[in-house]
């Protein structure tokens, strides 16, 4: 598969003499040629690093010259890169120029027109971008792994949805907001499914809390909920305190959870038996 350069459609309310209007940066039809930038009077063409080596043995070979001797000085002082406006496509497998120009391309940043991939686009303050590169085949893998991601996640769920247990609505509690009303396992499936599938990014996060501790889910499912119904809230000095008792819990969620973790907090916090206090989190909780 190739890596093609293509012109980045221009913002329309630039003043571009009329491309704008096209959805142009540039001119069609035309071409612009890069030299190679010199850094410290030196060509910067990278190469420098020993895992380089085979790569800079590849390139030398191909071209002739070794870039460390005068000719090759010379052949670096004088080489151009030439891209078209329109489209241009690169096959690095098997054009050995074509992997030469890409690799200068991305050494030298793109020459400050070419965004590289998308995640340089998305990282710079001002975006001066004219053209960007696309790798088919590394945009097929991305999305294979996408696909291969949410089938898993997909899997994962139905699995949980067919034990018999209902871990599903603890893990569905543990994602969304408490005060969901999820309480059933046919609508944490619900629920699940559709965030799910909204994106890989909720994919992976399902994928990772299924993977916590039931212990660690319980509880933070558990402080969640007394947080949202007003059983934990935020003292006089900012601290989360049980209300009935006035207990200090910790100055964040994550503090609170820690202590409703601690064994030695055991009868603040509850397990749900006969000999839970009233006031204990979770004898509140129960307490609907």
């Amino acid at each position: 598969m190739s890596v093609t350069l293509k012109q980045i459609p221009s913002d329309p309310t630039q003043n571009l003499m009329g491309l704008e209007n096209f959805g142009f940066s540039v001119f069609p039809g035309c071409s612009t040629n890069f030299e190679i930038p010199w850094i410290n009077g030196r060509p910067n063409i990278g190469l420098t690093d020993k895992k380089d080596k085979d790569l800079k043995d590849k390139f030398e070979k191909f071209w002739g010259v070794e870039f460390e001797s005068e000719r090759g000085r010379e052949f670096l002082a004088t080489y151009e890169i030439r891209i078209n406006h329109d489209i241009e496509a690169f096959d690095p497998e098997k054009n050995l120029k074509d992997a030469w120009d890409l690799h200068l391309i991305k050494v030298n940043n793109g020459m400050g027109i070419i965004a590289v991939d998308d995640d340089v686009v998305n990282e710079v303050a001002v975006n001066n971008f004219k053209f960007k590169l696309t790798d088919e085949n590394k945009d097929l893998e991305a999305k294979i792994t996408k696909k291969q991601i949410t089938l898993k996640a997909g899997a994962k769920l139905q699995e949980l949805y067919e034990s018999n247990t209902k871990r599903i609505v603890l893990f569905a509690k543990y994602i969304f907001p408490a005060g969901s009303g999820i309480a059933t396992k046919n609508l944490a499936f619900s629920r699940l499914e559709d965030f799910i599938s909204k994106n890989t990014n909720n994919a992976e996060k399902f994928l990772e809390v299924v993977k916590l501790e039931p212990e660690y889910l319980e509880t933070v499912v558990k402080v969640k909920e007394a947080i949202f119904r007003g059983i934990i809230r935020i003292g006089p000095d900012g601290k989360y305190i049980l209300s009935m008792s006035g207990t200090v819990l910790g100055r964040s969620e994550e503090e609170v959870i820690q202590f409703c973790l601690n064994p030695s907090n055991v009868d603040i916090v509850g397990t749900g038996g006969k000999t839970d206090t009233p006031s204990s989190l979770t004898s509140q909780l129960n307490d609907k």
